[in-house]
């Protein structure tokens, strides 16, 4: 019994030493920011709006192939629209690269 209690003590100071705590702090990555980016998709090229955390832009970026996206007005055609490209995400308050990207985000009402 005595030593369920000292394992017990061990672990609840390891849980609150500063090295723990750090760790602990780093792994929250702060607020989702919105992100814009232009995608090849099996109905043609467009510019579609995410949320996510800043750092995770790489890993979501690479994961959206193949993903079936939303988009309303082909939705209400019967048709679904699936990624096949990303070529481009940006913050929302800042212009693409690619110039056929700006002027498909220009057309876009926001």
């Amino acid at each position: 019994m005595q030593t369920d209690i000292r394992v017990a003590a061990i672990l609840v100071a390891l849980s609150l030493s500063p090295t723990v705590l750090a760790a602990t702090d780093t792994q929250n990555p702060g607020e989702r920011e919105s992100f814009k980016c232009f995608i090849s998709t099996n109905v043609g090229d467009g510019v579609y709006d995410f949320s996510w955390y800043a750092a995770d832009t790489a890993r979501n970026m690479a994961q959206l192939a193949g993903q079936r996206l939303a988009n309303s007005a082909m939705a209400a055609k019967g048709i679904r629209v699936y990624a096949s490209e990303v070529h481009e995400c940006v913050p929302l308050n800042r212009d693409f690269a690619a110039q056929k990207a700006r002027a498909l985000d220009e057309a876009m009402a926001r």
